[in-house]
């Protein structure tokens, strides 16, 4: 019965299992400075999107947890370098996964391609629907976190860190918190320059940086410096920051990492998520 009523409360608020949800419903999208398009366009092998106009929100609802009890969330962006997003390679397994282990998950699918500043509006809008349906989904309104992959992981960051608005207020789910309650983030890409280890402009940690799960590892060498210097810049801001750094694994591998040490980063993240108190 209790099934039942969830799934009603799903269905009226736009929240399918079989549909995804646009972010900005019956509303503007804002602009930005990024690519126009006109059209979502995917590959069917592995839901390849190149181009998203239409931004949207797949929902992964917690199982095996307790009912009476609210869980905890997380938001996660796949990787791609901002000019793709392959769903079923990083963010839908993760999602499960964590699913499996009583989180609830949102996979968002923003703005492409070399849309950076269309992807932030996108990542704000997306928090603030999650932290306005909280407690109809049975959310820990004070657990709602953020995940991203490569350039998922930039757009983690920035989300994480950003103080203000990257657009005018549109309706009253804008009201809602813009920001994560705590981040994580796998490779990420675009933090830091490689050789003075400076984070980018765009980026600015404070000690009200959420506290980070930060996973690399050292045979990617295009973007280990981007971890590197992130987890520096968080430790020089009193952050909490538990930073896993293995010898091999690459970059781009999500959950299909094998036979080297780096595969266990999701019982790393898991064990790190009990720890905090972010996950049962």
């Amino acid at each position: 019965m209790k099934k039942f009523f969830t799934i009603c409360i799903l269905l009226c608020l736009g929240f399918t299992f079989a549909k995804d949800i646009e972010i900005w419903k019956n509303v503007k999208i804002p602009t930005s400075t990024g690519k126009s398009v006109f059209k979502n366009m995917k590959s069917t092998k592995d839901e390849r999107y190149t181009a998203i106009a239409t931004p949207f929100l797949r929902y992964y609802e917690a199982k095996n947890h307790d009912n009476s009890k609210p869980t905890s969330a997380v938001l996660i962006f796949g990787g791609g370098g901002y000019s793709q997003i392959a769903i079923q390679r990083d963010s839908e397994p993760t999602a499960k996964l964590l699913s499996e282990n009583g989180i609830a998950c949102f996979v968002l699918a923003y703005r492409l391609p070399d849309n950076r500043d269309g992807a932030l509006q996108d990542a704000q809008r997306a928090l603030r629907l999650i932290y306005k349906n909280a407690t109809k989904l049975n959310i820990d309104s004070e657990k709602i976190g953020v995940m991203g992959f490569s350039a998922g992981g930039h757009l983690a960051v920035r989300l994480s860190n950003e103080e203000k608005d990257f657009y005018e207020k549109i309706d009253k789910i804008d009201d809602f918190p813009k920001k994560p309650a705590f981040t994580i983030l796998i490779y990420p890409a675009y933090l830091a320059d490689k050789k003075t280890l400076e984070l980018s402009p765009e980026i600015k940690v404070t000690k009200n940086t959420p506290p980070t799960f930060l996973m690399q590892t050292q045979d990617d060498k295009v973007y280990e410096a981007s971890s590197v210097g992130y987890m520096l810049a968080l430790r020089e801001a009193g952050v909490p920051v538990d930073f896993h750094y293995f010898k091999e694994g690459g970059h781009g591998y999500a959950l299909r990492v094998k036979g080297v040490p780096a595969s266990a980063w999701s019982n790393l993240l898991l064990e790190w998520m009990r720890f905090n108190k972010f996950a049962k």
